[in-house]
């Protein structure tokens, strides 16, 4: 099969791939608001690379892959390469993150549902599409921290085969006459025009709503503390470029300023009822992140004689009862609760491990001495290899 290396040109940042001209036409379907041409350097270094070889069997492989595995379904192929697209993109992108979740549009704002595998997102997503809700994406949305709005991806809705056959009649013939490009394993649906927003289109953000599938009764929404709600976008976002920092620092003003909630059911159709009622009008004005405290990075502190201190290029940010800290270097981002929090902060300013196990056991008398002396122990430990802590 011929390989031509394509421009695909879309928000937040173009790609480069060599697509093996059998996948060109189902690709190209799945891509909304998205420019194809060939590439205007056709020597420039691909971003990914799908190729068939003589048994048909298509290899994918890249910059930001891994490593290189093979497919044979072609459909599978296809959402590989989708997949590859938005990994290159979330890694090569400086100003939009790229989380794992899908998001619709209710009542003029964007609903995002960050959630991992498996977790119902798709579904969901298909059954109020089939109700005439417009849909950003069902598995990964783009996210502009700085101005709050979820962004389309452009991408064709996908569903897990089979579908499942606890659906309303309705859903299910809306799903079966829109599925224009199927496998073994997944299909694409095609939605109405006007209804799957298209690449850079944006919306909003209203609301994170995290997902809980049940195996029985009805459909709940509870708010979800805020600090879970952080934890879980932080989980899901792939952007590595986007200084660690800065990333706390939007989600953590997104998430202080919109509601964060829970939804738990076992029928998606009584899910999809309930979102729609509970999400049908929304407060005039959503708090400005312009308004919202930025974040600060607290002074290393330092001081000769000193067992340990605080780790180089760190953010910290207390939320909601939890505590955030970013390595600006790594980028990565650690979640501690209030004990271990507390415990940081005592050796990073200078307090040597028996004097931090020795408040700790006047805090809680009843606690085996050794024990809180070797936990201090493994924590500060653990605190060192994650670049919280360094010898002072």
């Amino acid at each position: 099969m011929q390989a031509e290396l394509l421009e695909f040109a879309g928000y937040p940042v173009p790609v480069r791939a060599s697509l093996d001209a059998s996948l060109r036409p189902s690709v190209a379907s799945l891509l909304k608001g998205w420019s194809i041409s060939p590439a205007s350097d056709s020597s420039a270094v691909p971003q990914l690379e799908i190729l068939a070889d003589e048994a048909h069997r298509l290899t994918v492989r890249g910059p930001w892959v891994g490593p290189d595995y093979s497919l044979a379904d072609p459909v599978d192929a296809a959402c590989a390469f989708i997949a590859e697209v938005l990994k290159v993109q979330a890694n090569e992108s400086s100003d939009s993150l790229c989380v794992h979740a899908a998001g619709v549009v209710l009542g003029g704002r964007a609903v995002v549902f960050p959630a991992g595998f498996r977790a119902g997102k798709s579904i969901l997503t298909a059954v109020l599409a089939s109700r005439g809700e417009r849909i950003i994406a069902d598995d990964a949305t783009l996210i502009s921290p700085d101005t709050g709005v979820a962004v389309g991806p452009g991408i064709s809705p996908r569903l897990r085969l089979p579908v499942p056959d606890t659906l309303r009649a309705v859903t299910r013939s809306f799903i079966d006459t829109r599925m224009e490009l199927a496998g073994g394993r997944y299909g694409y649906l095609t939605l109405p025009d006007g209804r799957l927003l298209a690449n850079g289109e944006r919306v909003p953000i209203g609301a994170f709503v995290h997902i809980e599938r049940q195996a029985e009764g009805g459909a709940t929404l509870a708010a979800l503390p805020k600090e879970k709600a952080l934890q879980t976008l932080i989980w899901q976002n792939f952007a590595r470029r986007i200084p660690a920092g800065r990333i706390l620092a939007a989600l953590s003003g997104l998430v202080r300023s919109r509601p964060t909630l829970v939804l738990r059911y076992a029928d998606v159709e009584t899910a999809a009822d309930l979102l729609q009622r509970h999400f049908t009008d929304w407060p005039a004005e959503t708090e400005s992140l312009a308004t919202l405290d930025p974040w600060q990075e607290d002074a290393i502190a330092v001081a000769d004689g000193r067992r340990w201190r605080r780790g180089p290029n760190l953010v910290e940010k207390q939320f909601e009862g939890g505590h955030f800290v970013a390595d600006e270097e790594n980028g990565r981002i650690f979640h501690l609760n209030a004990t271990a929090a507390v415990i940081w902060h005592l050796l990073s300013a200078g307090d040597e491990t028996n004097d931090v196990a020795a408040l700790l056991l006047d805090a809680f008398p009843e606690t085996d001495a050794l024990r809180i002396e070797d936990d201090v122990g493994v924590l500060a430990q653990s605190f060192r290899e994650k670049g919280l802590l360094v010898p002072a």
